[in-house]
């Protein structure tokens, strides 16, 4: 499937992911060679699994022992780009499961109509082929800017990829496939525009807030050391930040747990700011993201219930798309509103 005809299917994906502005809610701005922060060349794929690499041989601040992860000293994390690519690259070798959740809350108030914005993303990715991605929004602002809450989840087996939505009470089923009636499978990434390594946003966080190590211990199964790192203070808000709905981010915390190869078990971090747009403008929020991986090597996936159902649904797009009632398909791949890229089969309730 072609990266411009896998832009539009994933326009819809990103309604759920992009948080108003940015990717999950809180994406932040990809590392680039002009970055003073960064100690290599950043070759960054657009929607890729993995989606940066380095080239950072000699640059790790390991310990001798190997202890410590990829860009972290025995004083912080000194290195952000070496740990995110090394994140990143540990998770291109196995399956995984992952759990991301950005809310945005109205300060001082932990009551549920105080949630200003919620995108939760969960991904079970077993290759590039084969995964699971769910995405769901919520909060006040959600039915501000994408009319209602609402979910979504696709499921690849490796030949295809189907899809279910549901928006306020209703629920459509699809098979995505690019203009021309094609099913070839695309990576999580290029069908959805979410890094379920989340290699920019580790990069952007380790940048942005003032880090220390506060110790090591060994992980459960005994296989590895496990280095406990926790942060406060706002050293480059922009990075924090990492969208155009939250501004003048401050008093961050952060918490993380990283493997001695790099790779990120737990991450939460708070911090305090602004809310701009929408009917919350002005509004003092407190933000919090937290990433959780699991199952590392051990994911599977399994066909939903709602399999045939979504292919029988018929093609989202191409000439030879059709929806529940065997009429062409009404999607539509513009780029400046919001698409469908659900077959027309719906049913109410779900």
């Amino acid at each position: 499937m072609s990266r411009s005809a896998l832009h539009a299917v994933a326009l819809a994906a990103l309604l759920l992911t992009a948080g108003c502005g940015g990717l999950f809610g809180d994406a932040g701005p990809s590392p680039g060679a002009d970055d003073p922060t960064t100690s290599g060349t950043v070759e960054t794929t657009t929607g890729t699994t993995s989606n940066a690499t380095v080239s950072d041989a000699g640059a790790t601040t390991a310990d001798e022992s190997g202890r410590l992860p990829p860009g972290v000293t025995e004083r912080s994390v000194e290195e952000p780009l070496a740990l995110s690519n090394a994140h990143a690259r540990s998770l291109s070798n196995a399956s995984y499961t992952v759990d991301a959740t950005w809310t945005v809350r109205s300060a001082g108030d932990e009551s549920p109509s105080a949630v200003v914005y919620r995108s939760s993303n969960a991904g079970r990715i077993v290759n590039e082929s084969r995964y699971n991605l769910s995405f769901a929004v919520s909060g006040s602002e959600a039915d501000a800017y994408w009319m209602g809450s609402a979910s979504t989840s696709f499921y690849a087996d490796g030949e295809r990829v189907v899809q279910r939505t549901t928006r306020n009470g209703t629920t459509s089923y699809g098979l995505v496939t690019d203009p021309a009636g094609e099913t070839d499978v695309a990576s999580p990434g290029q069908l959805s525009g979410w890094d379920p390594t989340a290699n920019d946003r580790l990069y952007s966080v380790f940048s942005a807030v003032d880090t220390m190590l506060v110790g090591t211990e060994t992980e459960a199964s005994g296989d590895e050391t496990l280095a406990r790192i926790e942060g406060s203070g706002v050293t480059n808000p922009d990075l924090l930040a990492g969208n155009p709905n939250v501004t003048d981010p401050r008093n961050a915390t952060l918490s993380a747990t990283v493997g001695s190869e790099g790779r990120v078990r737990s991450l939460r971090v708070a911090y305090d700011a602004t809310w701009a747009g929408g009917q919350r403008d002005g509004e003092p929020v407190r933000v919090e993201w937290t990433l959780d991986y699991s199952d590392y090597g051990e994911t599977t996936v399994d066909r939903p219930a709602w399999y045939d159902r979504a292919v029988d649904a018929g093609a989202v797009y191409g000439d030879g798309g059709r929806n529940g009632s065997g009429e062409n398909a009404s999607a539509t791949t513009t780029t400046t509103r919001p698409v469908n890229v659900t077959a027309t089969a719906t049913e109410t309730g779900e």
